[in-house]
């Protein structure tokens, strides 16, 4: 299911290893007769045990499958969360970081389960953070339904509460992906995902068929795109949206179009092969792509068509600084580990929160990461 592969995309933080030193005992070497005092050896003492987060907005990576570390959009450590026992590994952290999806459970920065989820007995086929981290989006399908679905169901949800009917998406040949949930500004974006192998049967990836943008107060169709399918990752379309909903990124042959959400009036373009993400500003004004020639991500102003950063490393992913121009890049390590993380924000300035660690994806995530349905 697709939430699953949202949250296998995330891996462990580089545990950092506190080695601690034997203590040797120091013996006189004197010749004096006078007794020796026995050597004492020092106690060790316990490490402390890390509080949960205060400051808002953080993003996490994890030391083990039980702790989440908390760090600043400045790149500092801000506590850590314990979460319950038989947690998965892998959970999803609303935008901000107040809460943890942890399916069907969410969780508080103090570690406690405050809502659980009820579908009934439906199937979660996708489900992601609203853009302001207090509700979710959720797609299900009924137990019966084969692996293209047809009509699936659209909820919304605040958790604690029961959840909200918006409408239904139906979807052949692929799979649901939520691109942006934001009822605040009454939008959601969804996505239809296909996934292709090179030539027929060669590497796979994933290419959108489809994408829908539903009002949540009536649940209708504002605006559809259809794109063609494709054997070649060369010539795949990808998508994704801002945070809010008001733009739709399209990458195909190496071009990047913005797109209004609503009305699908093109509103700049930029060169880039797959679009990775907007930031959380209102106007989402930076975009990053990963580069028409090469793998490197570019960071644009995209209404002025500037190149606001670059990097040689290969990029991986991006996600919003919610409500702030500034977008957190995640590049392949030197050492080609886990990722290095940097923050680029409106005036070109970068913030480097983590060197070789992955961390803990709050999705809507790009389709190229490795969603799977």
């Amino acid at each position: 299911m697709a939430h699953r592969a949202r949250f296998a995309t995330v891996a462990a933080l580089a545990a950092l290893n506190l080695v601690g030193c034997a203590s040797a005992i120091v013996r006189p070497t004197s010749t004096s007769s006078m007794p020796q005092t026995p050597s004492v050896l020092p106690s060790a003492s316990p490490s402390p045990t890390p509080q949960p987060p205060s400051v808002w907005p953080v993003v996490y990576t994890a030391n083990n499958g039980q702790q989440l570390n908390a760090v600043t959009w400045y790149g500092t450590p801000a506590g850590a969360i314990n979460l319950p026992p038989g947690s998965d590994p892998f959970p999803m952290p609303s935008p901000d970081g107040r809460r943890i999806l942890d399916w069907p459970r969410v969780i508080s920065p103090q570690g406690t389960v405050i809502a659980t989820i009820n579908i009934g007995s439906n199937l979660l086929r996708d489900v992601a953070w609203s853009a302001s981290g207090d509700q979710l989006c959720i797609i299900t399908s009924t137990s019966n339904q084969g692996p293209d679905g047809g009509a699936l169901r659209i909820d919304t949800d605040t958790p604690g509460s029961p959840v909200h009917f918006v409408g239904t998406v139906s979807v052949f040949a692929g799979g649901p992906s939520i691109a942006a949930c934001d009822p605040a500004t009454n939008r959601i974006v969804i996505l239809n995902v296909f996934h292709e192998h090179e030539g027929g049967g060669g590497a796979a990836f994933s290419a959108v068929l489809a994408t829908w943008v539903f009002s949540v107060a009536t649940g209708r169709v504002v605006y559809h795109a259809s794109y063609p399918g494709t054997n070649s990752s060369l010539s795949a379309t990808q998508v994704v949206a801002s945070p809010t909903g008001r733009y739709l990124a399209v990458s195909r042959d190496e071009r990047t179009d913005v797109r209004d959400a609503t009305s699908g009036q093109l509103v700049g373009t930029v060169a880039g092969s797959m679009p990775l993400g907007f930031s959380g500003d209102a106007d989402a004004s930076l975009l990053a792509v990963i580069a028409a020639h090469g793998n490197g991500p570019v960071v644009w102003v995209w209404s002025k068509e500037r190149v606001l950063w670059t990097s040689s490393q290969a990029a991986q992913w991006s996600f919003p600084d919610p409500g702030v121009a500034e977008v957190l890049v995640g590049v392949v390590h030197a050492n080609e580990g886990f990722n290095d993380m940097i923050a680029v924000t409106a005036s070109g300035r970068t913030v480097t929160l983590g060197l070789n660690v992955t961390l803990l994806l709050p999705c809507p995530c790009p389709v190229g990461a490795g969603l799977a349905y």
